[in-house]
């Protein structure tokens, strides 16, 4: 069995109820309920520092504005409701331990405490968590609402790094919308999507600024796909119906003009009137469309010569 590794930093995760904190008086976490926080790290840097563990840094923050995603089976949709209050707290140490030694020293279950991923910017990474400054989709905390225990004043921190780690926040976006683009474009291509949705959608118009190439490429598919659907359809004869009845009321409308014109120059050559040029054109255009009778075509070169 591989021997655990000893951590040089790791992250506490937890709510803030009694029944979590092994050993634990009540009231530092009765503090930490009423929006203080300070008191329950104190006591876990001392729980560690007398287990000889050595800690260099400590950060806390009380994380309250969460919200989570749940199924209604009552009404039947998505409803958004408040997560439980937890705090984070940041530890680095001179000298560390292992996972199950840190839970059991500061009183937790090992599942609540997280280790920094591998890589240069794994604790720095977690130090933005505390604010969530890099997660541009989560609550935004103020950077003053994290209190130091040991090391280099957060605040100070905060704006030493903040430039790094809002340029961090673009790169992690920019990686989100890869992960979407394959789906943004299957929505489009079922026609579930239309560029005016998209324009209009903040996470969306990310997405299709980063990857447009692609996303214009799906467009030009579809109505590629619609023009060839509409041909298809119209040599399969699907229009005929459609087209039968338009014709029929075309043929109603001309007659019902032939007849309106039939009666106005039967008045025009009894009257003696002269036609206006308009009305010359319009005869000419009935005699063209052959739809007049023999009488009604001798009627008006009768009054197109007048």
């Amino acid at each position: 069995m591989a021997k655990d590794s000893t951590l040089t930093c790791v992250m506490i995760a937890q709510q803030l109820q009694p029944e979590f904190w092994h050993g634990w008086d009540e009231q530092p976490i009765i503090q930490a309920q009423n929006g203080d926080a300070r008191d329950l790290l104190d006591n876990v840097v001392q729980r560690l520092d007398k287990s000889n563990v050595k800690v260099s840094e400590a950060y806390g923050i009380i994380h309250n504005k969460y919200t989570e995603t749940i199924w209604n089976a009552e009404k039947q949709q998505n409803s958004i409701r408040q997560k439980e209050d937890h705090v984070h707290f940041l530890l680095k140490f001179d000298k560390g331990n292992t996972i199950n030694n840190l839970a059991m020293t500061i009183g937790v279950e090992p599942q609540y405490l997280e280790k920094a991923k591998s890589g240069r910017y794994g604790y720095d990474n977690l130090l933005a968590y505390l604010v969530h400054a890099k997660d541009k989709d989560k609550f935004q905390y103020n950077p003053k609402d994290v209190t130091t225990a040991v090391g280099e004043d957060y605040l100070s921190v905060y704006n030493r790094r903040r430039e790094t780690w809002l340029r961090g926040r673009a790169t992690k976006e920019a990686q989100n919308s890869m992960q979407s683009v394959d789906y943004l474009i299957a929505q489009v291509l079922q026609g579930k999507l239309t560029k005016s949705q998209i324009m209009s959608d903040e996470d969306l118009y990310m997405v299709y600024g980063l990857n447009s190439s692609k996303i214009n490429g799906a467009f030009t598919v579809i109505g590629e796909r619609k023009s060839i659907t509409a041909q298809r359809d119209i040599e399969a004869s699907k229009f005929k119906k459609k087209l039968f009845l338009f014709l029929v009321l075309l043929e109603l409308v001309k007659q019902n003009l032939v007849n309106y014109l039939y009666a106005k120059s039967k008045k025009l050559c009894k009257k003696n009137i002269t036609v206006t040029g308009n009305v010359v054109l319009l005869l000419q255009l009935i005699l063209l469309m052959n739809i007049a009778d023999k009488k009604f075509f001798f009627l008006t070169m009768s009054v197109v010569k007048h």
